[in-house]
């Protein structure tokens, strides 16, 4: 029952008392009156007999009357005075009971309005007093604990946290208290379950009305995520590092042999990977042949380890030219484990090695380790590139072994012989080569995410400021479709390799030959990167335009020597008869 109801009951109350005090009140009235009636024949008896009984009972009932209407009257007239008294302070209680009652009313509502508002903070939320004893807290607060409210308010510090970093906070609290203002620091929360998270504490001291210090607040910054990306990018700047250290290596070999060798000693080294392999495609056979390995596993395969074609994530990844990651070889159908008796694989990453236009995969780059989760989406990335850079690793050494047959087919011609010598040479000394990666934006967009390489046109901008016109106004306008073309191409999810000139008046003409590959996001359904490398083909389409010529010239020589004889025989037999002539 609230205040505007209990008001009429009490005041109906108060009625009822005081009618019953007026009744009994008039009552003693009357009772008065007949013993002063009493008293005054008594009195009347004694002092005055002579006056006569008739007369004596009119003075009494008169003097009574009068005695009883006065005494009623002053009582009547206390009484009502009393009475509105009370009525006024009964409604003065009854007001005040209402403010009261409206005013807690209030209090509660805003008590539940602020905390409400506090709960619905995404930002975790905590006060206490001087004592160090929390106060109040909001659902995240308790929700990053792993704890309810009702465990965390009323306790301490070290209530509810491990000794060791209750004592950290219990120390900044009091730093705190004995500087009153603000206070910010980083420091890991410990869940209930004993999770770690990385956090910043922002917290201040708060005072009463009086002035006095009430104790402090605190808001929380989760601040894990930030971390991990931190971690992240860094992790993927150093592997983009040593992915073009490994690459810069691996590009000034020829001999396909050294390149396996040399590429698996590096990733496993550089990397930190746990077992590297490189296996080639036999497509003759129908076989996967593991050319090199390097890490823990080296020793368990044979010597001679070969895959058929299809077993395995391996035998998968060459069938099907697609990237095949398992941070759980237990819920992977392609896995197969070899050797289940010696090879403690738990995560498994391969990569097919595609090569040419037509996208032959001529190898799988095979990565293992004995951890679950050993590998994320950066490793994929970062691999895919690498695999990439092999392809034109092998691609360099095919070209080289091409230099040698031509070298030693055309031994006789010693132009052609001096060209093949100094295109030996020059391959041999290092074949250049630029690898990057152009992020597609929703619109078609395409922004460079970074750039190595020694071509010294970029070795002077900022690579993650060059867009996809900046790239075009390089290219020869002879060229320009071309490059426009394999480009609307890459977009909708084909690999390009096309051959393109650079513009440029002050140097002689360069020739490029690029090899583009989309990365396609199965989810937004649409290529998300871009990953190429460029190779300076200057010298090889020297080379071919100098073999083109000679090979003209000989065509030419051959033709005349042809012509020469044709007309010699008929001068010659011309000459014959003129002599005859003569003779006769």
């Amino acid at each position: 029952m609230n205040i505007s109801e209990s008001a009429p009951t009490q005041r109906d109350g108060f009625q009822k008392t005081q009618r019953f005090s007026l009744n009994r009140t008039l009552l003693k009235i009357l009772l008065a009156t007949l013993l002063v009636m009493t008293l005054y024949e008594i009195a009347k008896q004694q002092f005055f007999p002579q006056i006569t009984i008739w007369h004596s009972h009119i003075v009494t009932i008169i003097f009574s009357s009068l005695v009883t209407t006065l005494i009623a009257f002053l009582v009547l007239r206390r009484w009502n005075l009393l009475y509105d008294r009370a009525i006024e302070e009964l409604e003065r209680r009854v007001a005040v009971e209402a403010a009261l009652h409206t005013s807690e009313q209030r209090y509660h509502e805003q008590l539940h309005f602020w905390q409400s508002l506090i709960d619905s903070l995404p930002t975790p939320l905590f006060y206490k007093d001087m004592g160090g004893i929390y106060q109040g807290c909001n659902q995240k607060f308790a929700e990053m604990l792993g704890r309810s409210k009702e465990e965390i308010i009323g306790k301490t510090v070290y209530e509810i946290s491990p000794p060791k970093h209750a004592k950290k906070y219990d120390e900044m609290d009091k730093t705190l208290f004995d500087n009153p203002g603000t206070q910010v620091y980083e420091y890991p929360v410990v869940g209930s379950n004993g999770t770690f998270k990385d956090v910043v504490f922002h917290k201040a001291t708060y005072h009463h009305a009086d002035g006095a210090l009430g104790g402090l607040v605190g808001v929380i910054l989760d601040i894990s995520e930030h971390k991990q990306t931190e971690e992240a990018l860094s992790r993927r700047a150093a592997q983009l590092t040593l992915l073009s250290n490994v690459s810069s290596e691996i590009a000034a070999l020829l001999h396909l042999e050294d390149i396996f060798h040399r590429i698996t000693s590096l990733v496993q080294r550089r990397f930190g990977y746990h077992h590297v392999g490189l296996f080639s495609v036999d497509h003759e056979r129908g076989i996967l042949e593991m050319r090199s390995r390097a890490g823990a596993f080296d020793h368990l395969f044979p010597p001679e380890h070969e895959i058929t074609y299809g077993d395995g994530m391996v035998g998968w990844v060459a069938e099907h030219g697609q990237t095949l990651l398992a941070n759980d070889v237990e819920a992977e159908p392609h896995y197969v484990n070899f050797y289940p008796d010696v090879l403690p694989t738990q995560s498994e990453l391969s990569i097919p090695i595609r090569l040419g236009e037509v996208e032959e995969i001529v190898g799988v780059l095979d990565l293992q380790s004995p951890e679950p989760d050993a590998f994320d989406e950066i490793d994929v990335m970062v691999m895919e590139t690498l695999a990439d850079q092999i392809a034109v690793a092998i691609a360099n050494a095919r070209l080289y072994q091409d230099v040698q047959r031509e070298l030693h087919e055309r031994e006789q011609a010693e132009a052609a012989l001096r060209a093949s010598e100094a295109r030996y040479h020059t391959i041999s000394d290092l074949i250049s080569d630029i690898a990057y990666a152009f992020r597609v934006q929703e619109d078609g967009t395409l922004y460079c995410e970074w750039m190595t390489g020694p071509f010294n046109r970029l070795n002077e901008i900022n690579a993650t400021q060059i867009t996809i016109d900046e790239v075009e106004s390089w290219i020869h306008h002879d060229d320009l479709s071309t490059f426009q073309e394999a480009n609307e191409r890459l977009l909708a999810g084909e690999p390009q390799e096309i051959d393109v000139r650079l513009e440029d008046v002050d140097v002689e003409e360069t020739w490029l030959h690029i090899r583009n590959h989309p990365v396609w996001d199965m989810t937004k359904q649409r290529v998300v990167r871009i990953i190429g490398a460029a190779q300076d083909i200057t010298e090889r389409k020297q080379m071919e335009q100098q073999i083109l010529r000679t090979e003209r010239l000989a065509a030419m020589g051959h033709i005349t020597a042809t012509l020469a004889h044709e007309i010699k025989n008929p001068l010659q037999a011309i000459r014959s008869n003129l002599e005859l002539v003569r003779d006769f």
